[in-house]
């Protein structure tokens, strides 16, 4: 391949599949190195829940997004591949996925090159393993990010790469309004007339086509065509449509503890897209799509409910040729730009008053700790309107972000992105 042969790294276990190597090679024709990034929701609970910890924390001090900087899975040019081996110890341990980069990073800035890493997203099959990883090793791989985050930062050659967003791309906004349906019309109204007022002249509206409630009715839009004049003026006026899941309800989850409080706590019946195979995901997908192109809402972007996705319907997003898609934590673009972007996002639809009111500090911490972040979301559900939980908690908080960030849409944001990396 162009002179250069790509060397691979991953881990021995089994978890990773040989066969998503190929596809991530070809990312080397304009980057140094690969990381092939798990899928969060493919990883057990706690997993993800280390995982997400120290990739915060690692991004926070480096000043760097490397999506999962703990993946075994690696691709790099052969020359990088040789400075490793002479460089790094011989002896491997927990922190060496960190060190090969502090390596790389400290090669680049010797050389006066730009070190290019892109970061990729890959499936990953954990099966029965357990993490062999103690409080004592915990404690020092703790201690390993801060000291080799804090060396790359010092460093800092990385430049260039599509993996993160270009230094001078302004912090940018996106408002999400969740659970656009007829069955909620009269809060969507209602929430689009506050946001308005607040400046907020154009959001993702994430908009079910055939919204099925808790008593069964499916409040399908062909049926109801003010709603959806009402929808098309908003787009004209500069919102992007989301096709948001089908009916936005879950069969009967798959047996399982996890999977139960899944369904019954966080995402409470929600999960559609959670577990489906790909068949029967790009069955649901072609639906929904049918329905939105029939009343004149073409969408060329998904988002499962709940933020879920199973392995399966992100290869039935793909075969449909959508353009984009979101999980919590990440802006998702398709086709040949296939590199995920750190796009956290502060949520606070809440059951009854207590979890709210955790929620509201939770998100308050996860605010400070985006504020230097390129791009941050704001969900906004029709549920933030009922209840004891006043909707004047989250447009505050909208109306703080706005001091310091621009309005786009994914549309306009991966524009502007492509634009800026292009020049």
């Amino acid at each position: 391949r162009a002179g250069y042969d790509p060397i691979v790294t991953l881990d021995s276990d089994g978890q990773h599949d040989p066969a998503e190597l190929p596809a991530l090679a070809t990312l080397l024709d304009g980057h140094d190195a690969v990381i092939g990034a798990r899928a969060q929701d493919e990883m057990p609970a706690q997993r993800r829940f280390s995982n997400w910890a120290v990739n915060a924390g690692f991004r926070s001090i480096a000043g760097v997004d490397f999506v999962d900087v703990q993946s075994g899975v690696r691709l790099y040019r052969k020359p990088l591949a040789d400075a490793l081996g002479a460089r790094l110890p011989i002896r491997g341990d927990y922190g060496v996925e960190y060190e090969s980069l502090v390596v790389l990073a400290r090669r680049a800035a010797e050389r006066g090159e730009d070190l290019r890493i892109a970061a990729a997203p890959i499936s990953c099959r954990y099966g029965a393993a357990e993490s062999k990883l103690g409080p004592r090793q915990a404690a020092r791989l703790a201690r390993e990010t801060v000291r080799q985050a804090v060396r790359l930062r010092v460093t800092a050659p990385i430049a260039g790469g599509k993996d993160r967003a270009p230094h001078d791309l302004p912090r940018s906004l996106v408002v999400e309004l969740h659970d656009v349906t007829p069955a909620f019309e009269a809060e969507v109204r209602a929430t689009w007339d506050a946001l308005a007022d607040l400046g907020v002249d154009r959001a993702m509206l994430l908009v079910v086509p055939a919204f099925r409630d808790d008593r069964g009715r499916t409040w399908d839009l062909r049926d109801h065509p003010e709603f959806v004049a009402w929808l098309r003026a908003r787009r004209d006026e500069g919102c992007g449509i989301v096709q948001h899941g089908l009916t936005h309800r879950a069969d009967a989850p798959p047996p399982g503890l996890r999977n139960a409080l899944l369904h019954d706590w966080f995402a409470r019946g929600c999960e559609e897209f959670a577990h489906l195979a790909r068949d029967e995901a790009a069955d649901r997908l072609r639906a929904g799509r049918a329905v939105l192109d029939a009343v004149g809402l073409h969408s060329d972007e998904f988002v499962a409910p709940a933020w879920l996705q199973s392995a399966g319907t992100r290869q039935a997003i793909d075969d449909l040729c959508f353009r984009a898609t979101a999980t919590m934590g990440h802006l998702r673009p398709l086709g040949g730009e296939r590199l995920p972007i750190a796009a956290p996002t502060l949520t606070f639809a809440a059951p009854n008053p207590l979890v709210d009111y955790g929620k509201r500090a939770l998100m308050r911490g996860a605010e400070a700790f985006a504020r230097t972040a390129p791009l941050l979301r704001v969900a906004v559900h029709p549920e933030d309107l009922r209840g004891a939980r006043p909707f004047d908690h989250v447009l505050e908080r909208l109306r703080r972000v706005l001091r310091y960030r621009r309005l786009v849409t994914y549309d306009e944001y991966l524009r502007e992105r492509g634009g800026r990396e292009a020049a």
